[in-house]
C-alpha cells in the first residue's frame, strides 16, 4: 500500500487521549452534577452550592489530566516500539 497519500487527522495518542478523558469526565461530571443537586443545604448556615467549583472545575481537571497522560503514555509507546 502507498503511504505517499494524505496522512491528516489527529495523531493516535490524541485520539486515545480524547476518547480516556471523554470515558472518564462524562460519568463523573453526571455524578458530580447529581451529588450537587441532591444536596441540601442546613437553613441556618450560609449555603455554598457552586456548579462551577462543585462540578464544572473537577470534571475539566479530571479530564485534562486523564487526556493529556494517556496521550502522554500512547506516544512514549508509539515512540519506544520501534
Amino acid at each position: 500500500m502507498n503511504d505517499d497519500g494524505y496522512q491528516g487527522g489527529l495523531p493516535r495518542g490524541s485520539r486515545w487521549g480524547c476518547a480516556a478523558a471523554l470515558f472518564v469526565a462524562g460519568p463523573l461530571g453526571l455524578f458530580l452534577l447529581i451529588a450537587d443537586a441532591l444536596g441540601d443545604c442546613i437553613p441556618e448556615h450560609p449555603c455554598s452550592k457552586s456548579f462551577l467549583l462543585n462540578v464544572a472545575l473537577p470534571t475539566i481537571i479530571a479530564a485534562l489530566v486523564t487526556g493529556y497522560s494517556v496521550r502522554s503514555v500512547v506516544g512514549w509507546w508509539e515512540r519506544n516500539d520501534r
